[in-house]
C-alpha cells in the first residue's frame, strides 16, 4: 500500500482556489517529496498555475508543458519534486471523468476536489494504473512525520492535458 500525505497547507491552497475560479476549473501543480520512491509521498504545497483552455473552461483545463518544465526547474536543489496535479470540477464530484483518466500520465498522483455554488467539497486523491489504463483512488492516509504535518491527512487529486513534458509545444 502506497503512503500519501497531503498537508493541511495544500489542501487548503487547492480548496481557496477552487472558490476563486468557480464557476471555471482551477488547476495547479502538487509539489513535495517522495520518501522511499514512489511509494511514498508527501504533498507540502500546492502551486496555482492559470488554466490555459482556450475552451469550456468550467469543464476542462489545460496547464502548458512549458509550465510544468519551469515548475520542475524551480525545484531543482530544493529536495522537492513536482508529484503531481490538482484541479476542480466546478458543480461536479471530487472524483475524474472519463476525459481525467484519458489524460493522465503514470507516476503521478492526481487530486480531484468538487466546487459547488462555489464551496468546496472535500478532494479525492487517484493514481493511474498502467495495466488497467483507471485512475484508481489513493487514500491519503499513513504514518505522520513525511514531508508534513504530524498526524494530518485529507483526501486530493488533478489532470493535465498538452504535450507530455518530452514532447514539447508546437
Amino acid at each position: 500500500m502506497r503512503g500519501r500525505f497531503l498537508s493541511p497547507g495544500a489542501r487548503d491552497s487547492i480548496a481557496a482556489h477552487g472558490r476563486r475560479a468557480y464557476p471555471e476549473e482551477a488547476c495547479g501543480f502538487l509539489v513535495g517529496k517522495e520518501v522511499g520512491g514512489i511509494d511514498t509521498r508527501g504533498i507540502d504545497r500546492a502551486i496555482a498555475t492559470e488554466n490555459a483552455a482556450g475552451v469550456d473552461r468550467r469543464r476542462r483545463f489545460v496547464i502548458p508543458a512549458e509550465e510544468l518544465r519551469t515548475a520542475e526547474a524551480r525545484l531543482v536543489g530544493t529536495g522537492e519534486t513536482v508529484l503531481g496535479f490538482y484541479h476542480s470540477h466546478p458543480d461536479g464530484p471530487g472524483r475524474p471523468s472519463a476525459l481525467d483518466e484519458a489524460a493522465a500520465w503514470p507516476g503521478y498522483t492526481y487530486v480531484v476536489i468538487g466546487v459547488r455554488a462555489g464551496r468546496a467539497d472535500e478532494p479525492g486523491a487517484f493514481e493511474l494504473d498502467a495495466i488497467t489504463g483507471r485512475l484508481d483512488p489513493a487514500p491519503l492516509d499513513g504514518p505522520a512525520g513525511i514531508g508534513v504535518a504530524s498526524g494530518t491527512s485529507a483526501p486530493h487529486s488533478e489532470r493535465v492535458y498538452g504535450p507530455r513534458p518530452n514532447e514539447g509545444t508546437a
